[in-house]
């Protein structure tokens, strides 16, 4: 569509409003309009999704049991001692912990899916956190 023909199309939307609310043209160009911000509506959700996703994602690759270089079936050596006690980052979206299914966002710089109380319990004790 170039310049002219977007003139137009607003200059007969413009003429269609002058319209009364209950005229039949008017409604069916109002659902045809209505139609184009729905579609921009939900192109807008879908990107931000996507970004959060993403986000997301590589907040949790950078945890030592989710690295993406990391071997299938290959025990990961744990650190000896937590120096970051603040995790690798926070996410977007709560995630449920695989130890107490309490929601959390803070990521451990270890265990990718335990909550930050679930896993000061685990490496305390060496074993898993109370279900």
């Amino acid at each position: 569509m170039d310049s002219t023909e977007v003139e137009q199309a607003l200059r007969v939307l413009g003429e269609i409003r002058a319209l009364p609310v209950d005229d039949p043209i008017r409604q069916r160009v109002q659902r045809a309009v209505d139609g184009l911000l729905k579609d921009a509506q939900r192109q807008r959700r879908a990107d931000r999704r996507r970004a959060t996703a993403a986000a997301d994602r590589a907040v949790v690759a950078d945890a030592a049991t989710a690295a993406g270089n990391r071997a299938e079936g290959v025990p990961v050596a744990e650190p000896t001692e937590l120096t970051d006690t603040a995790g690798v980052g926070r996410t977007r979206r709560d995630r449920r912990c695989y130890a107490c299914r309490d929601r959390f966002r803070t990521v451990d710089a270890f265990y990718h899916a335990l909550c930050p109380p679930a896993r000061t319990c685990t490496a305390d004790t060496g074993t898993p956190a109370p279900t």
